[in-house]
């Protein structure tokens, strides 16, 4: 039964927060400022489809670690996946994990947010169908989280990325805490 109550409530929360999500860049510099504005890549999305989806919540333990993974596809040409991997320590308590994908832009919010952890948790994501070809070869493809207002860029282990057939792979992403996560870049 509290898991039932526990599943319901952090499917709500994150209803509401997918709500509330922009569907445009929700990150400019700010007026008279000299930095560089950050634009998240969109999604291939219809007026009927768009890749939007939460994860069932997982359970993390700190004896245990654990993995949250999510999947979401329009037909077999445009695909996101993105995986959370907990290693043992990384929560000090247990905690419930989930992963809501944007249906617009590559991004997700990893909830509970503003949770900060005692070793970094590991994003892997794969992305297909993304209009790429717009982007200059010297683009750098980054991985910011939402700090406030503003983009700022993480490290990752490995980012590759390729115009010519719309795909996006990052493995290895060490997050320090959860917020809004997405994959981008700066004009």
């Amino acid at each position: 039964m509290k898991r039932s109550v526990a599943v319901i409530a952090a499917i709500v929360v994150t209803s509401l927060l997918m709500g509330c999500t922009e569907t445009s860049d929700p990150v400019s510099a700010p007026s008279g400022s000299s930095a560089p504005t950050v634009s998240i890549l969109d999604l291939p999305v219809s007026s009927t489809h768009s890749l939007a989806k939460t994860s069932d919540p997982v359970l993390i333990t700190p004896a245990a670690g654990g993995v949250v993974s999510v999947t979401s596809s329009i037909g077999s040409s445009s695909s996101v996946t993105m995986t959370l991997t907990f290693e043992p320590g990384t929560v000090s308590a247990p905690t419930w994990v989930s992963i809501s994908l944007n249906g617009w832009k590559a991004m997700a919010d990893f909830s509970p947010s503003g949770t900060v952890f005692k070793k970094p948790v590991l994003l892997d994501a794969d992305i297909t169908g993304l209009n790429l070809s717009k982007l200059p070869s010297t683009t750098k493809v980054g991985l910011y989280y939402l700090s406030g207002s503003k983009f700022e860029q993480m490290s990752t282990a490995s980012l590759t990325w390729d115009a010519s057939s719309g795909t996006l792979h990052c493995e290895g992403g060490s997050l320090p805490h959860f917020s809004i996560y997405g994959f981008g870049f700066t004009k």
